[in-house]
């Protein structure tokens, strides 16, 4: 799993001998570093705070941590709250960003492992901080600028990218997605026209899954999906090593969905620099009804 760790509140360098600081120094040198984050603290004007630790190596990330209101039970007031300070209290900032793209990963049909994930949203989060215009984080963080919920969603590496197609009558449904991880969450970017914009070598996985609401019976539903790459001049780019993929699909009569041959993979390097479309053409049939459609999912390398 994802460990994420306060870096404690000493207003140390806690790169070096005995002012390091544990468990958040786990972020580094160790065979799980991938899978914790350290988080400093920062206050509404985005300055550190007085008392957070810093350290190039052994802090990842900051999260505000000042002024953060929080229960304070006594045993006058049991209900009581308070303005608090710490990197305790920028540490749950940036767990709940892990959870929200943790929830992506577990609701896909790609079915990772959880150590696998762990180390796909530290790298998300960490790729995406806002640097606010200034390098008064430089030196002090890993990444090198506090936490950024919005960035870190719109960049995740993985990504619902066509949905909506399949046997889709108003009673008997199978409803298909496509999903695409890319293996370097750092390399891609939204481009002015709001595609997706691939930088440098890096893996995409496509994967059709099964999207919404399932209903079937007395007749199963079969499908053909044929995928193809297109360049912008409407040319075929092969998809290892085939002008073009084909997934079959079948629903049994008891809504049990199997998928066969519904996984791919290429690399960015085997593509020229262009605007690359991606097609899903779908055939259903159930019975004597029949259902065919086209989706695309368009997206550039620079």
């Amino acid at each position: 799993g994802l460990f994420v760790c306060s870096a404690g509140n000493n207003a140390r360098n806690v790169d070096w001998g005995v002012d390091r600081h544990y468990p958040s120094d786990y972020c580094r040198n160790v065979s799980f570093c991938d899978r914790v984050i350290s988080v400093g603290a920062i206050n509404s004007q985005g300055e550190l705070c007085e008392s957070s630790n810093f350290g190039s190596m052994a802090v990842n990330i900051f999260a505000p941590g000042y002024g953060i209101l929080t229960t304070s039970p006594t045993y006058i007031d049991p209900s009581g709250y308070e303005e608090a300070e710490g990197t305790s209290y920028a540490t749950p900032f940036v767990t709940g960003v892990a959870s929200l793209l943790y929830s992506l990963y577990k609701n896909s049909n790609f079915n990772l492992y959880d150590a696998y994930i762990a180390e796909q949203v530290k790298k998300t989060i960490l790729f995406n901080v806002d640097y606010m215009d200034d390098e008064r984080y430089f030196g002090k963080c890993s990444s090198g600028g506090i936490l950024n919920a919005e960035y870190a969603l719109e960049y995740s590496p993985l990504r619902e990218v066509i949905s909506g197609f399949g046997y889709t009558s108003s009673w008997y449904k199978w409803t298909g997605k496509v999903e695409l991880l890319i293996d370097k969450p750092g390399l891609v970017y939204i481009d002015s026209m709001d595609r997706l914009n691939i930088e440098s070598n890096t893996d995409f996985t496509f994967l059709i899954g099964t999207s919404g609401y399932v209903y079937n019976a007395w007749t199963e539903i079969t499908g053909t999906i044929k995928v193809e790459l297109k360049n912008y001049a409407n040319e075929t780019v092969p998809i290892g090593g085939k002008s073009s993929q084909t997934c079959q699909v079948n629903v049994g009569i008891v809504s049990n969905a199997t998928l066969t041959n519904n996984k791919f993979v290429f690399n960015t390097r085997d593509l020229a620099p262009d605007v690359y479309t991606l097609i899903i053409s779908s055939t259903f049939t159930r019975g004597s009804t029949k259902y065919t459609d086209t989706k695309s999912f368009s997206f550039v390398v620079s």
